[in-house]
């Protein structure tokens, strides 16, 4: 914020004004600026204190969950420390390895670490510690157990990146408490149980991708909530029974892959409403019956899968 300061001096000056009163008001506004700087950089010192424990915290946080890894001494975290090893100066969070903070430097926004050879759990992760993080993407490591419920603490969280892993068990139910997440990636794990109804509330999704996984039961018709949903990538798990016709609902999705699944019944002719479909993978499933003609009309489609089902009938004419 800039200050102003505004001098107010009168034109003309009564020459029988006493020295000392003249003097006087200039003194008190004098000691008025001392103290109202004083208190300034009180004030200032004061929010650089709790900027400066915010920053600690989640240091500490991050030394934890590095501490309980299995291999924590890999060279991706070699810079996770404190101090310098060859001098006494202080280390900020904000220049080790894979983390990213805000402009001011008082808060992390960004944990990346994919392809870090990490090993061990998410439980340790105090994600508590983080209310400013915006990005999290632990790809492509070998990270085993349950996404912990407390991940539902990570309220400002727009970027999630768990994929290629070894995790476990459910999705959460806290996992829907994230309004805020755009893209979520948990393929290539090892996720099982059913897709939870809270997940519809999840308004600002653009990419939900949970194939390669161990999901069963049924599509919940709930996904067609997510109206800004562009990719929806359930492939390669273990879902049972029909498409959803509101799946039909979603009129922004471009890719829609259910390849490699146990559905059954006849391919939805609400399909046909997915305008800005280009890619539909429908592969390895058991659906029957003939394929909607109204398919033919999706002007936007380059690639359409349908092998090894049961259905009957010749495919429909595709508009040029």
């Amino acid at each position: 914020m800039a200050y102003s300061t505004t001098t107010n001096t009168p034109s003309t000056r009564s020459l029988t004004t006493p020295p000392l009163l003249f003097f006087f008001p200039t003194v008190v506004a004098f000691l008025c600026l001392v103290s109202f700087f004083s208190s300034s950089t009180a004030f200032s010192s004061e929010s650089r204190l709790v900027v400066s424990d915010q920053l600690s915290s989640e240091a500490e946080a991050l030394l934890k969950w590095k501490a309980s890894l299995l291999n924590y001494s890999v060279a991706a975290l070699g810079s996770w420390k404190l101090t310098a090893a060859s001098s006494s100066s202080a280390i900020s969070p904000c220049n080790w390895f894979g983390i990213t903070c805000n402009k001011v430097g008082s808060s992390v926004v960004e944990i990346s670490l994919p392809k870090a050879e990490l090993q061990g759990t998410l439980h340790n992760l105090t994600f508590s510690s983080f209310p400013n993080l915006l990005r999290l993407n632990l790809s492509l490591n070998g990270l085993t157990g349950p996404i912990p419920m407390h991940i539902g603490s990570l309220s400002k969280l727009t970027h999630f990146d768990l994929s290629f892993n070894n995790l476990s068990s459910v999705l959460p139910l806290t996992l829907s408490n994230l309004s805020s997440l755009r893209f979520v990636y948990l393929h290539a794990n090892e996720i099982s149980g059913n897709i939870p109804l809270e997940i519809g509330s999840m308004k600002n999704l653009v990419v939900l991708s949970i194939g390669w996984n161990k999901f069963i039961g049924l599509i919940p018709p709930v996904l067609a909530n997510l109206t800004n949903l562009e990719y929806l990538y359930l492939h390669s798990n273990e879902f049972s029974g029909s498409i959803p016709s509101e799946i039909g609902d979603l009129e922004n999705l471009i890719g829609l892959a259910l390849n490699q699944n146990k559905l059954s019944g006849p391919i939805p002719r609400s399909l046909a409403s997915l305008s800005k479909l280009e890619d539909l993978y429908l592969r390895e499933n058991e659906f029957s019956g003939p394929l909607p003609s109204e398919i033919g009309d999706l002007q936007n489609l380059i690639d359409l899968t349908l092998g090894l089902n049961k259905l009957s009938g010749s495919n429909p004419s595709f508009s040029s």
